[in-house]
C-alpha cells in the first residue's frame, strides 16, 4: 500500500468515526432516531412499496402501532400474526407508537391516528396496552373516518390468541374498517362469514364458568360480523341473529359498570335494528333502533367522545328520518334534522370530510322530504345547499358511489323549487 493511498484511508476513517461519534451524540440527546427505529423506517417504506393497492383482489388495510408496555414486542408480534391469518386483511406495524395511558388525550391520539391512515391510505389502525399483570390485552380500533375508536379487550392471554381469540379480533378489525371500505363491497361476505362461525362455534362451547367480559366481547364480536354479513348479503337472517348478539351482549356489559362498551353495543344494535326496518314494512324495528341511538347517547356525550356522539347523532338521525317518511306529519323528520345538524358540530369537513359530507346528504334528504310537504321553498332551498355541499366532498375525493344518488337528489329538489316559484 503507498503512501498515498495509506493516508486516505486515514483519512476516511477519521471522517467516519467523527461521523460516527456524531451521530451517537445526536441519538443520545433525541435528535437523530435509533438505528432501530431508523431500520424500522425501512421496512415500512419497504412494506408501502411493495403491497401497494390491490384493486383485483382488495384487501383491508391495517396499521398496527407497537403496543404499550410491550418493549420486546412479543404481544404486538401476536396481534399481528393473528390478523395475518385471515383471508381479506393486509397487516403493516408502525413504528411510531401511540399511547393509551390513562393520562393519554385520546383525542389528539385519535387525530394523530387518523393523519396516520390519511398519509398510508389505510382502513384501519391499532393500538393498545399489553397488562403483563393481568394478561390482559387492551386495543382501540380507528377507522379512517366514522365512529372514532372502539375498545375491545382479550383477557387471560397468557399464551397467545386461542382460534377464538383471534376470530374475535379478525371481527372487530374487519367491521371497524368496513365503515370506510364500501369499495370493497360484497367482498366482506366472503372473509367474515368463516369468522363469524368461529365465534359461533366458540358461543355455543363457552365453559359455563368464562368471565362475563369474554362472554360479552365473544357476542359483541360475532354480532358485529354478522351484521355487516346481512347488510352486505342482503340476507336478513344474519341481521336477526346480529340483533340477538347485541342483546346478548348487553346483558353481560351493564352501562354502571362499562359505560362506553354498553354505549357501543347500543350503537351496534341501533345499526341492526335500522337496517333490518329499512327492509321491512311498518316502523316497529325503526323504533326500537331510535331508542338503541338514544341509550347510546347517555354514554356517548360530546365531551367524552365527539366523533362517537356525532356518529350516533347522525344514524339517530337516519332513523328518524326513515320513520318520518312512513308516518305523516313533521315530528319525525323535524327530530331528523336537528340530529343530522347535532352530528354537523362535530363533523365538520376539516376533521372528517367523508362523515360531513354523508351527513349533510342525509340533512338534505330530511328537508326536502320536510319541504315537499310545506308550502314556500325554505326548506327545499336548504336542502339543496346541503347537497351541493356534500357534493363538493364527493366530487372531491373521488366517492363515485355517492355522486349519482346525491346529484339526482339536488337535481329533484331544485326541479321542485323552479315549479313552485313558478307556480307563485
Amino acid at each position: 500500500m503507498n503512501e498515498r493511498t495509506s493516508r486516505f484511508l486515514m483519512w476516511a476513517g477519521g471522517i467516519a468515526v467523527a461521523f460516527a461519534g456524531t451521530y451517537i451524540t445526536a441519538v443520545l440527546t433525541n435528535l437523530l432516531p435509533t438505528p432501530s427505529v431508523v431500520v424500522c423506517k425501512m421496512r415500512e417504506l419497504w412494506a408501502k412499496a411493495t403491497t401497494g393497492k390491490q384493486t383485483a383482489n382488495p384487501k383491508i388495510s391495517i396499521l398496527l402501532s407497537p403496543l404499550d408496555n410491550d418493549d420486546k414486542g412479543i404481544q404486538t408480534r401476536r396481534v399481528q400474526d393473528a390478523l395475518n391469518g385471515w383471508r381479506g386483511l393486509r397487516v403493516r406495524q408502525l413504528c411510531r407508537r401511540l399511547t393509551i395511558g390513562p393520562n393519554a388525550d385520546q383525542t389528539a391520539i385519535e387525530e394523530k391516528g387518523r393523519e396516520f391512515l390519511r398519509r398510508d391510505d389505510a382502513d384501519l389502525l391499532i393500538w393498545g396496552f399489553w397488562d403483563d399483570t393481568g394478561k390482559e390485552l387492551s386495543l382501540r380500533f380507528l377507522p379512517r373516518t366514522g365512529e372514532g375508536t372502539t375498545p375491545m379487550s382479550f383477557p387471560e392471554l397468557k399464551t397467545g390468541f386461542s382460534d377464538a381469540l383471534g376470530a374475535q379480533l379478525a371481527a372487530v378489525a374487519m367491521t371497524s374498517a368496513a365503515l370506510v371500505t364500501d369499495r370493497l363491497g360484497e367482498y366482506l361476505v366472503g372473509v367474515l362469514t368463516p369468522v363469524a362461525a368461529k365465534l359461533q362455534a366458540a358461543i355455543k362451547t363457552m365453559p359455563a364458568a368464562t368471565k362475563d367480559d369474554t362472554r360479552a366481547a365473544l357476542h359483541h364480536s360475532f354480532g358485529l360480523a354478522a351484521a355487516t354479513i346481512g347488510e352486505q348479503s342482503g340476507d336478513d337472517q344474519w341481521l336477526q341473529q346480529a340483533v340477538t348478539a347485541f342483546r346478548e351482549a348487553l346483558k353481560e356489559w351493564p352501562r354502571e359498570r362499562v359505560p362506553l362498551a354498553w354505549a357501543a353495543v347500543q350503537n351496534n344494535l341501533g345499526n341492526a335494528l335500522r337496517t333490518l326496518g329499512t327492509r321491512e314494512s311498518g316502523t316497529a324495528r325503526l323504533d326500537e333502533a331510535a331508542t338503541a341511538y338514544r341509550e347510546a347517547l347517555k354514554e356517548y356525550t360530546r365531551e367524552r367522545v365527539p366523533l362517537a356522539w356525532a356518529a350516533t347523532q347522525n344514524n339517530l338521525g337516519a332513523a328518524l328520518g326513515i320513520l318520518g317518511e312512513r308516518e305523516s306529519g313533521t315530528a319525525r323528520l323535524d327530530e331528523a334534522v336537528t340530529a343530522f345538524r347535532e352530528a354537523l358540530k362535530e363533523y365538520t369537513r376539516e376533521r372528517v370530510p367523508l362523515d360531513w359530507a354523508v351527513t349533510q346528504n342525509n340533512l338534505g334528504t330530511a328537508l326536502r322530504t320536510l319541504g315537499e310537504r310545506e308550502s314556500g321553498t325554505a326548506r327545499l332551498d336548504e336542502a339543496a345547499t346541503a347537497y351541493r355541499n356534500a357534493l363538493e366532498v364527493f366530487r372531491a375525493g373521488n366517492a363515485s358511489h355517492y355522486v349519482e344518488g346525491t346529484e339526482h337528489n339536488l337535481h329533484r329538489v331544485t326541479d321542485l323549487i323552479a315549479s313552485r316559484r313558478q307556480g307563485g
